[in-house]
């Protein structure tokens, strides 16, 4: 016998479930970046609160299987996990900076240990689409290889920024040389873009060819079509896969980010004459090639046009590696000092190759006011190099010290810099 009570209540409990879903589906809940502490490394996920969806941007660590493991869970929760209850999410995009493992090798552990949903998204019909930043030539071996081949095992849609190939083309691994891409700028990422919503995410692709002539593709304002990306002569790469890279960028509701890869010196000064100052001016910013010092990487040109509010250098204590220097740091502070922007007191870390970077930094600390009086310096030795732990409440964070960074921008327009 039907309860005609219990199917009012059904009813009433349906209308007002409905009630809630459409209320919250329509309210914008914003974008979420989370720059994760990998270690010497770049691992970034940013996640649209509305859809659940998420773009990975690179996604490396120098650690063992065991040490990273950790990390892993983290990182797949946040791609995978659900901050909109009513909305079930994909990993729409990845775009990969270039191919070297510090930046890519996490990915081949995310793809395999969620190859059923990435599989399973496929058959839906939204797969996810893959960009290759820097010569498809280091895809092809080493860590590079065993990436593309996870992604390739998964039924992801490949695209390579430097070359134009078909599918059979990328599983065999074969690269011609006709039809490669030139160096553009503002091409979209469609998988992550609303102009309803005000959302748009670009790529630029910094082949180094055509003296450095970057093209639009439509114009500075407004994103073109990577297809439409056509060159009348073969690209030229020089410089390694970090030169050759891609730097994404992506604005919402007036905010920018942008997310350089390890593009050098070489590469910031092409970028910067080929576009307009306005076009690189951010909100936040994660630090070149890990806060790196060398072919002038982060250098004056570049920090001014960026004329970041918020810098995050994702780096960690590794052999051989210095990042981030110390006269990197020192730069980022005085670029930051000029605004009044101010947090609350928190820990960074940078390293010097020399003997003398205390005495050096408390002078150049002093007379430029880079940090904030009182700070305190601890020096340590790890392979050789000297690392200092600084107190400072300028708008920069450094990953070793800071953890898990998550980056949040609401519908409002208002950015929040939240440390794990």
């Amino acid at each position: 016998m039907i309860n005609i009570k219990n199917v009012l209540y059904m009813l009433l409990f349906t209308f007002i479930s409905s009630f809630l879903y459409a209320t919250e589906s329509a309210k914008d809940l914003g974008i979420e970046c989370t720059v994760f502490n990998v270690g010497q490394g770049s691992g970034v996920v940013i996640r649209d609160k509305n859809t659940g969806d998420s773009l990975v941007v690179d996604a490396g660590h120098s650690g063992t299987f065991e040490e990273t493991s950790p990390l892993l869970k983290r990182f797949n929760s946040v791609v995978f996990g659900g901050t909109n209850p009513y909305a079930r999410g994909n990993l729409r995009a990845i775009a990969v900076s270039h191919s070297d493992g510090d930046h890519i090798k996490l990915l081949t552990r995310v793809v395999k240990s969620s190859s059923r949903a990435l599989k399973d998204q496929n058959k839906a019909g939204t797969p996810t689409k893959v960009y290759l930043g820097s010569p498809f030539h280091g895809y092809c071996s080493g860590e590079g290889q065993k990436c593309l081949d996870a992604l390739i095992a998964v039924n992801a849609i490949i695209v390579p920024l430097s070359h134009r190939m078909t599918r059979e083309q990328i599983i065999n691994k074969t690269i011609e040389e006709k039809g490669v891409l030139p160096f553009f700028t503002n091409a979209l990422i469609p998988e992550f873009s609303d102009a309803l919503r005000e959302l748009s995410t670009t790529i630029l692709a910094a082949n180094m060819s055509h003296g450095g002539e970057g093209q639009f593709l439509g114009d500075v304002a407004t994103p073109g079509e990577l297809e439409h990306a056509i060159t009348t002569t073969d690209t030229q790469f020089k410089g390694g896969t970090n030169n050759n890279g891609a730097v994404v960028c992506l604005r919402y509701k007036g905010i920018k980010l942008t997310l350089p890869g390890d593009i050098d010196g070489d590469c910031t000064d092409r970028i910067v004459n080929a576009t307009e100052a306005s076009f690189l001016r951010t909100d936040v910013s994660l630090g070149l090639h890990h806060g790196a010092e060398h072919k002038r990487t982060n250098n004056t040109a570049w920090l001014l046009q960026t004329d970041s509010k918020y810098i995050v250098v994702s780096a960690g204590e590794n052999k051989g590696h210095c990042h981030p220097s110390f006269s990197t740091i020192f730069d980022m502070a005085a670029l930051l000092r000029l605004s009044e922007l101010r947090v609350p007191f928190h820990i960074i870390q940078c390293g010097d190759k020399g003997t003398e970077c205390k005495a050096i930094s408390n002078i150049k600390l002093h007379a430029h006011f880079c940090l904030m009086p009182g700070t305190n310096i601890e020096e340590h030795d790890v392979d050789g190099f000297k690392w200092m732990r600084m107190y400072t409440s300028l708008p920069l964070f450094t990953t070793v010290t800071s953890g898990d960074i998550k980056i949040v921008m609401n519908a409002s327009g208002e950015l929040l810099i939240l440390k794990h």
